[in-house]
C-alpha cells in the first residue's frame, strides 16, 4: 500500500514539472511571437509608396542637411550619422563602467524611389565586437553615412506629402530576419509536456488493463484539444495587431489614390498587394482560418488599380 502510495505522488509530481513546463513554454511563445509574425508578413514598400502605417524600410542612411561634413565615430574614425561608444575601465582589478558617449545629425533613409525622415529612431542590434586595450574595453554602435539599413516602425506623411519615419533601425549587416528557433522548439514542447501532464493525470484513474486502450485515446483527443486551443489563441496573439496594420495601410492607400503621384501610389499597392495575399493564403489555412473566424479578426482585401 506504501508502495503504491508512493508511485502515485511521484506520478503526481511529474504531471506538475511538465504542467510548469508546457505553461513555461507557452509564455515564452506568446510573448515572442509578434516578432515572428512580424519577420514574416510585415509590409515591405519602397520608401516613395508608403502611406500613414508600419512598415520595413530598406535604404541607406544619408545627412538631412545633405552637406559633407563630417561626423567621426570615436572608435575607428569612420564617417557615421550616429554612434554610441561604451567603454569601461579596470581599476583594482575590476572592470567598471564608464559614461557611455554617443553623438548624432539629422538624417534620412534613402532608396531608389525617395527619402524619409527620421524622427525618433533607435539604433538597435548594431554593437561591433569588443575590443581591449590597455585598462578599457570598448565596443561601439554606428550608423555610417550612405550604409544599407532597415528600419522597423511606423511612417507618418503630413499635409505635404514629407514622410516620417519613427521606430527602430538595424544596419543590414547586422540585421537577422531568419526564424527564431526557440520560439518553434517552445511551440513543440508545449504539445509534448501536455500530452504528458494528461497522461500522467489520467494514469491514476486507469481502472484496469482492459481501459488502457481507451485511456490513451482519451489522452491523446484531450491533448489534442488543448492544443488546437494554444494555436488558436497563439495565432490572435501574433496576428491581430499585424491585421490591423493592413486595414490602416489599405484605408489609408484608398484614401491617398487621388492626393499623391499616381507612381508612387502604385508603388504602394503593388507592394501591399504582394504581401496581402500571402497573408490571406496564411489566413485560410487551418488553424489559422478557425481563429479568425473565432476572435472575428478582419483578413485584408486586395486593392484594385
Amino acid at each position: 500500500m506504501a508502495e503504491l502510495t508512493t508511485r502515485v505522488k511521484n506520478r503526481r509530481w511529474w504531471g506538475c514539472l511538465f504542467l510548469l513546463l508546457g505553461i513555461s513554454s507557452a509564455t515564452y511563445s506568446f510573448v515572442h511571437i509578434r516578432d515572428e509574425v512580424d519577420k514574416r508578413h510585415l509590409l515591405d514598400a519602397p520608401i516613395a509608396g508608403t502611406v500613414h502605417g508600419k512598415y520595413r524600410l530598406r535604404g541607406a542612411a544619408v545627412r538631412a542637411d545633405g552637406t559633407d561634413e563630417i561626423l567621426e565615430s570615436r572608435l575607428n574614425s569612420s564617417n557615421v550619422v550616429y554612434y554610441l561608444l561604451q567603454q569601461k575601465q579596470r581599476k583594482d582589478g575590476k572592470w567598471i563602467s564608464l559614461p557611455e558617449t554617443t553623438d548624432s545629425v539629422p538624417y534620412l533613409l534613402r532608396d531608389n524611389s525617395g527619402d524619409i525622415t527620421v524622427r525618433n529612431a533607435e539604433i538597435v542590434d548594431a554593437f561591433s565586437r569588443e575590443v581591449e586595450r590597455g585598462d578599457f574595453r570598448q565596443r561601439q554602435a554606428m550608423l555610417m553615412v550612405n550604409e544599407p539599413a532597415i528600419g522597423v516602425g511606423t511612417v507618418h506623411v503630413d499635409s505635404e506629402g514629407k514622410r516620417v519615419f519613427d521606430g527602430r533601425i538595424t544596419p543590414e549587416r547586422f540585421y537577422k530576419d531568419g526564424t527564431n528557433i526557440l520560439v518553434r522548439l517552445a511551440r513543440y514542447f508545449v504539445y509534448i509536456n501536455i500530452f504528458f501532464f494528461v497522461i500522467a493525470i489520467a494514469a491514476d484513474y486507469r481502472s484496469s488493463r482492459y481501459g488502457r486502450g481507451l485511456q490513451t485515446i482519451v489522452c491523446v483527443v484531450a491533448t489534442i484539444i488543448v492544443a488546437l486551443c494554444y494555436e488558436l489563441c497563439l495565432f490572435r496573439e501574433g496576428h491581430e495587431h499585424l491585421l490591423d496594420n493592413y486595414q490602416t495601410v489599405h484605408s489609408n492607400l484608398l484614401v491617398a489614390e487621388d492626393q499623391i503621384d499616381r507612381a508612387q501610389w502604385i508603388l504602394g499597392v503593388d507592394a501591399y498587394n504582394e504581401h496581402a495575399k500571402q497573408l490571406i493564403e496564411h489566413a485560410s489555412s487551418f488553424p489559422a482560418s478557425f481563429s479568425v473566424k473565432l476572435f472575428d479578426l478582419e483578413v485584408p482585401e486586395l486593392i484594385d488599380r
